[in-house]
């Protein structure tokens, strides 16, 4: 993805592009959780198997890269986002235009709207109502 790093980098580690899938699901797992979340219910979440060991080497890869914060709650370590929601979300976005819509955040939001449309149209009157109201 030339051109997008610059857009994903975050303060304190790589560019969120250039991770690997394995250390990317991890850290879509820990921040759709959006609490703190143990090794062992990461591991549980993975689409494939991996041992215990890979995932608290690879949670620890992503907390040294800055992705992830990390907390101790009894005897267990866990595992939080280190990047706001709001950031998070933004670089999501970002990224998602950046991969399919030639960095487009207009094509990428039209895109989402027809998909909402077709799977639930009530959204639109949401969009619509939001829209208006920044108008004004």
């Amino acid at each position: 993805m030339p051109g997008s790093a610059p857009l994903l980098r975050h303060p304190h580690g790589p560019p969120l592009a250039r991770l690997a899938r394995r250390e990317r699901e991890v850290a879509e797992i820990v921040y759709a959780c959006g609490r703190g979340i143990t090794a062992d219910e990461v591991r549980l979440a993975l689409s494939d198997p991996l041992s215990n060991s890979a995932v608290r080497s690879m949670l620890t890869r992503l907390a040294a890269k800055g992705l992830l914060a990390t907390r101790k709650a009894g005897k267990k370590f866990v595992y939080l986002p280190a990047i706001a929601d709001d950031d998070a979300r933004e670089k999501a976005i970002l990224r998602l235009a950046q991969d399919y819509f030639a960095g487009s955040l207009a094509e990428a939001a039209m895109a989402t709207l027809a998909l909402a449309r077709r799977r639930r149209p009530a959204t639109l009157d949401r969009v619509r109502t939001s829209l208006e109201a920044s108008a004004a």
